[in-house]
Parts: C-alpha cells; structure tokens; sequence
C-alpha cells in the first residue's frame, strides 16, 4: 500500500478497510461525522490524542498502523509521552522539546525504511 500523504487520507484508508462510514466512526468516537469528514478531506485538524488512541482500536489497526496514524497526526501515544514526564530527568520546559524530537526522528526513520 502506497503510504498516504496526510493524517486524513490515512485515516480514510484505515476506516474504509474496516467497513465503516464516517458516521458509524463518528459515533463510535462521540464525535460528529461533519468533523470526521472535514478530518478525512484535510479541513480539519486530527483529534486529541485520545480519539486518535480509540479511533485505532475501533478500526482495529496494527501496533504499527496505531503508530502512523499518531505520526500523521505530530503526536505520540500517551504512554510515550507519560513515559517521557515521569522519567524527571528533564525539566519541565524541556519536555515539549524533547517529545517534538521524539517525533521527528521518528518520522525520518519511517522514510529511510520506506526507501
């Protein structure tokens, strides 16, 4: 699978796999189907952390799928970030940075392994 360009279109590709329309993802997610549509059309900004979490459950995605939905997205699990915070080492001003980072090389790994 060519790998979509946006957080929209990836999400599209993962819902339409799963079977479901924008309003059954809407309503699993509490959310409305217009912001499910805006979000698969790039109109829209992706949902909180949160909603991307339970939005790879309801679409039953793989760890990796989860994975790049959240990097679509320029966001980390939860965990991750929780990960991060707990570890103290860092100051707390520090912490934004360094999870900014965290994506980044990321994300620059994903395209060397995509080569």
């Amino acid at each position: 699978m060519a790998r979509p360009a946006t957080f929209g279109s990836l999400m599209r590709t993962y819902r339409r796999r799963a079977g479901l329309t924008q309003e059954q993802l809407a309503n699993a997610l509490a959310l409305d189907f217009t912001y499910i549509s805006k979000i698969e059309g790039d109109k829209a900004s992706p949902p909180a952390r949160e909603k991307i979490g339970l939005t790879a459950v309801v679409l039953k995605l793989t760890p990796e799928e989860r994975d790049e939905l959240f990097l679509r997205a320029e966001r980390l699990p939860t965990e991750v970030e929780e990960w991060v915070i707990r570890r103290r080492r860092y100051p707390a001003k520090e912490q934004s940075r360094i999870l900014g980072d965290l994506i980044d090389a990321i994300e620059k790994r994903r395209r060397q392994e995509m080569k």
